[in-house]
């Protein structure tokens, strides 16, 4: 049997793995958190697209996390993506239909992105989607935190960035 999986991307807004376990344990608030393993692979993952063009690495906000968290749960509860418009943050989106993926995976689709991005001019090639890599990139931005909902059939990823990245007017670094 073949599992079909198909990707959706939605860019951020402008200023505003085997083994793999999403979601673990409950914080403070109620809200169930990501692994210490999972929290390590997603920062790795965003620090090594930053540490390839010399750009300070993110650290973890369990504030975001816990944030991004009850997002994903949102999302996974209508089966939809949509940023949420009442926090101000940078903000990533990721859904998988299909199968569970690792945060390694999400962040490289992300990543994927800058093919299509022309860092000399810090211009996306006209009809693309930059905003997820350019966001992952924001020299400004000091901090992030994700969270992840769903089931064996898809995930629902969301990526919260402090302070918020693709900013109009301003040049990612």
């Amino acid at each position: 049997m073949t599992t079909l999986a198909r990707y959706i991307l939605i860019p951020g807004l402008a200023a505003l793995a085997t083994g793999l376990a999403p979601a673990q344990g409950n914080g403070r608030d109620g809200v169930s958190r990501l692994s210490e393993a999972t929290v390590g692979e997603m920062l790795r993952a965003h620090n090594e697209v930053r540490r390839q063009r010399q750009i300070a690495p993110l650290t973890w906000s369990y504030n975001l996390e816990a944030a991004a968290q009850q997002w994903a749960m949102h999302l996974s509860s209508i089966g939809a993506l949509q940023h949420d418009r009442s926090r101000r943050v940078g903000q990533n989106l990721f859904v998988s239909y299909g199968q569970r993926v690792p945060p390694a995976f999400v962040v490289g689709k992300w990543a994927d992105e800058s093919k299509d991005y022309d860092e000399r001019r810090f211009q996306c090639a006209k009809g693309e989607v930059c905003g997820h890599f350019t966001q992952l990139i924001w020299r400004g931005t000091k901090e992030v935190g994700c969270g992840v909902a769903g089931g064996a059939d898809g995930q629902f990823w969301v990526c919260y960035y402090s302070p918020p990245g693709n900013i109009i007017g301003y040049k990612p670094y």
